[in-house]
């Protein structure tokens, strides 16, 4: 898929484009207000939309957790959570 740049998405992968696992039976028609598409198919289907508003909120249309250990831009993607659960356990009251 190709990753916006400047993305959210494309920070914690790390690149701008990957090879993902992705099959689908139904895809995103219609984009919520307040977010943005981070990534789309090479046949246009969109595969990732994140907030706004800078927070970390970002849906993928693949399956990271099936090649995570392979692909290592699928790793960082999960990396880059985990971090951003860190860094809001340590900010809560």
């Amino acid at each position: 898929v190709r990753v916006a740049c400047g993305s959210r998405l494309a920070a914690a992968l790390g690149a701008t484009e990957v090879c993902v696992m992705s099959w689908h039976h139904q895809a995103v028609d219609a984009v919520g207000e307040g977010l943005s598409v981070s990534a789309h198919a090479e046949d246009g289907v969109v595969e990732a939309l994140e907030t706004e508003d800078g927070g970390w909120v970002l849906g993928v249309q693949w399956h990271p957790e099936l090649d995570a250990r392979e692909n290592p831009p699928q790793g960082r993607l999960f990396d880059d959570f985990a971090a951003a659960v860190a860094n809001w356990t340590r900010r809560k009251p």
